[in-house]
Order: C-alpha cells, then sequence, then structure tokens
C-alpha cells in the first residue's frame, strides 16, 4: 500500500444486502468494490493487478456460487505470487461465514488467510478486524457503535 493513495477494498458476498452493508461500513475509509461470487472476486483482483493499483484488504464470504471462498483465495494468492508480490506485500483477507463451522478452522487458518469471522456482522466486529489487519490504519474508530444487519 502506498502512503499517497486511498486504500482498496474488495468486498465479496453473493448476498446484495449483506454487501452493502460491509459497503456502508468500510467506505469511509477506504475505495469499496463489489463482487458477487468467487469468479468476480478473482478477475477484479487480477484487473487490479494489471493496472498497478492492487487491494489492500479483501472480506470474503464462504460460501458463493461458482468458486467458494477459499477457492477464490487460492487463486488471489496464486495471482499475487504470478505478480510477484511477497505474503507481506499481499492484500490482507478476512474470510466470513454464517455458521462457525469447524472445517472452516482448518481451511481458514492457513497460508493465505490472515483473519475469520462468523455472521452477522456488524460494524464494530468488521472494523476490529480491519484495524487488526492493517494495523497502520489511526483513521479507524477504536470503536463503533453495534448496530445490527438489516
Amino acid at each position: 500500500m502506498k502512503e499517497d493513495q486511498p486504500l482498496k477494498f474488495l468486498i465479496v458476498d453473493d448476498n446484495a444486502p449483506m454487501r452493502e452493508l460491509l459497503r456502508a461500513i468500510l467506505s469511509p475509509y477506504a475505495h469499496c468494490d463489489l463482487a458477487f461470487d468467487g469468479d468476480e472476486a478473482v478477475e477484479a483482483f487480477r484487473r487490479g493487478l494489471e493496472e498497478g493499483e492492487p487491494y489492500d484488504f479483501v472480506c470474503l464470504d464462504v460460501m458463493m456460487p461458482n468458486l467458494d471462498g477459499f477457492q477464490a483465495l487460492d487463486a488471489i494468492r496464486q495471482l499475487e505470487e504470478q505478480n510477484g508480490r511477497c505474503a507481506s506485500q499481499g492484500a490482507k483477507v478476512l474470510v466470513m461465514a454464517a455458521t462457525p463451522a469447524p472445517e472452516h478452522n482448518a481451511r481458514v487458518f492457513r497460508p493465505g488467510c490472515e483473519s475469520y469471522c462468523t455472521k452477522p456482522i456488524t460494524p464494530k466486529k468488521l472494523l476490529r478486524h480491519v484495524r487488526e489487519l492493517l494495523g497502520q490504519l489511526s483513521e479507524l474508530p477504536a470503536s463503533s457503535g453495534e448496530t445490527s444487519p438489516a
């Protein structure tokens, strides 16, 4: 991430109200692009790399049509590697799931994914994860009011 450029986030979820909720929470802090599924996410990520404007952060749902979140994450990490971005330069990824399935834990916490949370997503929960992953973001509030998703 270059200091003179605004942050760039990619929000990936097949549920339109969830995408809009995530964008509403994150858009005060970064430019937010939206993707419906893993295929769209990988394509957006590829374009960002090719245009020299890579994503800093990715919110990635697990259960989606076409490529699921884990497959999309693998493809994103492969694209970064092909473009010479080492792990420390890569996008920070938060994987989200509707239920805390035990099998997700083994798949999530492996190289490539930095954080995992279950839905429902609240502003406080999401911003805490973002702050933890992008620690230099002093402009992110330390706490935010809890609101339930619509």
